[in-house]
């Protein structure tokens, strides 16, 4: 590592220029990248249960749905206010894109026997002016048929659901459901407005999809800026230099961009499962840096001069990110082994973005290091007195520790017991979403 901390810091300005240029490159993949909602992707194209399901869909139909659940908040759902607001929202939501079918209460073909006639009709003709007695004839029928039945009306008729089943092109799933979500939601906000005693939350397999495309764009412009912001300030404190906190703040940045960059070179679209990756290459670039500016904190305590601060970060702690680095890309490459292929991708992302930290930390930042104005300061930083400290409280308490830690580990790995495997997909989503909202309150 002498001769590289050397040949690094003797040539910085091209080091840094080629790193930068192959890092443009890198990144050049973004604009290709693209979001996919269909909760399809977490199956490979050979997956026996997708082989089934292709092959059922193609005999028979492929369908999406969207469920409007509805609860009025008096508790009865068969009033003709509530009715009236039912049989209009199911004619407007034949007006989305790509609808075959709108089912609901009002619009149930109810079949009875006239003397030897058979009658089919809606079960409530006309919501628009439908009486008391009507409605409560309507729920009467409703409650006592099997095919409605705690699928479009619950069992104390509380609350029902508006069932929309589409027809998608299936030619570009990434704009096709948005385009109805994109419709749909300003149509259930105008009547939420009109009809505020009543409660209008979406469901089904559109909004599912839909709401994984809006929790991973939150995640995108919540947690990552939280999570850059978190680590500005613990390193800032850590090591008492904002220009430190820069430096791990670019490189990190970079680090992120290049796994998003290379996904966008494959052509594969960014699904709920890859959009972590850069948090997670994020939290190994700054656990890589950290070593690089905690050796310079210590290095300029005896001298002055940036070219060895940087010098002696790479050649002390260069191998020891490199063994952190290239061990950590081959463990998220293992993950190529998953039989879901948004895992094999994510895997594939963190190693690539865990190149790109190795490569920004032992090439481009020692040039960083001696251009910027990083302000020397002789005091211990406070990171490296915390660590002696602790250092003494181990030496002074080896034996207690030594027995004591085991038992910790065990009662915390006893917990492992408790460990459950889900995989609802509602269920990865909070309460704060409307499809959560909705399958919880139905």
């Amino acid at each position: 590592m002498n001769r590289l901390a050397d040949f690094v810091v003797n040539h910085r300005i091209k080091v840094a220029t080629v790193t930068l240029l192959l890092a443009f490159s890198v990144f050049a993949g973004i604009p290709n990248l693209r979001l996919d909602t269909d909760g399809r992707v977490f199956m490979a194209n050979d997956n026996p249960d997708k082989i089934l399901l292709d092959k059922f869909e193609q005999e028979f139909a492929k369908d999406d749905n969207l469920a409007i659940v509805i609860v009025p908040k008096n508790g009865d759902v068969f009033t003709p206010q509530t009715l009236s607001a039912i049989g209009e929202l199911t004619e407007d939501l034949w007006n989305l894109p790509y609808v075959r079918l709108v089912n609901s209460i009002t619009s149930f073909q109810n079949t009875y026997a006239d003397g030897d006639m058979m009658v089919v009709e809606d079960l409530v003709p006309d919501p628009s002016i439908v009486t008391e007695r009507e409605a409560s004839a309507a729920k009467e029928v409703a409650l006592n048929r099997i095919e409605i039945s705690n699928s479009l009306i619950n069992d104390d008729a509380t609350a029902t659901a508006i069932s929309v089943i589409f027809r998608l092109p299936g030619i570009d799933l990434a704009s096709e459901i948005p385009e109805i979500s994109a419709e749909a939601e300003p149509l259930l906000e105008r009547y939420r407005t009109k009809y505020p005693a009543i409660t209008f939350k979406a469901s089904g397999s559109v909004a599912i999809s839909q709401a994984f495309a809006t929790a991973s764009q939150k995640d995108g412009g919540t947690l990552t800026p939280a999570m850059l912001l978190a680590m500005l300030v613990i390193v800032g404190v850590l090591l008492r230099s904002p220009t430190g906190s820069l430096l791990i703040l670019t490189l990190a940045t970079l680090s992120a961009l290049v796994s998003l960059g290379a996904l966008g070179w494959t052509g594969t679209p960014i699904n709920s499962a890859t959009a972590v990756a850069p948090l997670m290459v994020i939290t190994l670039a700054v656990a890589s840096s950290v070593h690089v500016l905690s050796s310079i904190r210590q290095t300029m305590q005896k001298t002055i001069d940036r070219t060895i601060w940087a010098r002696h970060a790479v050649s002390d702690h260069g191998l020891g990110i490199t063994v952190a680095v290239f061990t950590t890309a081959i463990g998220f490459l293992s993950l190529n082994f998953s039989i879901s292929p948004p895992f094999r991708q994510l895997g594939n992302m963190v190693a690539v973005g865990m190149i790109g930290v190795w490569v920004f930390t032992i090439f481009l930042l020692p040039g960083l290091i001696c251009w910027l104005p990083i302000k020397q300061n002789r005091k211990p930083a406070f990171v490296d007195q915390a660590m002696a400290a602790i250092g003494e409280f181990v030496i002074r308490n080896q034996k207690r520790l030594l027995f004591g830690v085991p038992v910790i580990i065990i009662g915390f790995a006893a917990g492992i017991s408790n460990i459950k495997l889900e995989d609802d997909f509602l269920r990865y989503f909070d309460e704060s979403f409307e499809t959560r909202q909705a399958t919880d309150l139905y």
